[in-house]
């Protein structure tokens, strides 16, 4: 029968390097599809409190950029 200590070590000694590697990337791009999403919240606010010329390339900008994050997100789900 197995102690907790030893399975515990042998599930720590089993694990693959690139495994990791690859859940922590899929996690980074978590992030920054959040910060992709406050982004679009930030431009919002802007174009609310500011009228001018750069509103709409602005707010155009912002979600081309949520989308290709979005898109590599993705890819990366699919591809790792």
């Amino acid at each position: 029968m197995k102690t907790p200590f030893d399975r515990f070590l042998e599930f720590f000694l089993t694990i693959q390097v690139w495994s990791l590697a690859k859940l922590l990337v899929v996690f980074g791009l978590l992030l920054y599809l959040g910060f992709a999403v406050v982004v679009i919240r930030q431009v919002s606010l802007m174009n609310q409190a500011l009228n001018g010329a750069f509103n709409l390339p602005v707010k155009v900008v912002a979600w081309v950029h949520f989308l290709l994050a979005i898109a590599v997100f993705l890819l990366a789900i699919f591809l790792l």
